[in-house]
């Protein structure tokens, strides 16, 4: 089962322990034009918790990983 959907562009997650996904980056003004990709999860206590990547969707992955390992439903 998996917490995390992209639809129409846009990431939604249905773990009840997130109140909010939020997805964010830019390019850095570096030599080689780096992107960067964020993806922060609110949790409904109001910790966060960032995941980062380079445009290839790692963020996504490791958010997912996070939410199935550490903040299990039972």
């Amino acid at each position: 089962m998996s917490y995390i959907q992209k639809n129409e562009n846009k990431l939604t997650c249905n773990h009840p322990k997130v109140s909010k996904i939020h997805e964010w980056g830019g390019v850095g003004l570096d030599t080689f034009s780096t992107a960067y990709r964020y993806i922060t999860l609110t949790m409904s206590d109001g910790e966060e918790k960032i995941f980062q990547d380079y445009g290839e969707g790692k963020a996504e992955e490791e958010a997912e990983k996070y939410l199935q390992t550490e903040c299990k439903v039972v």
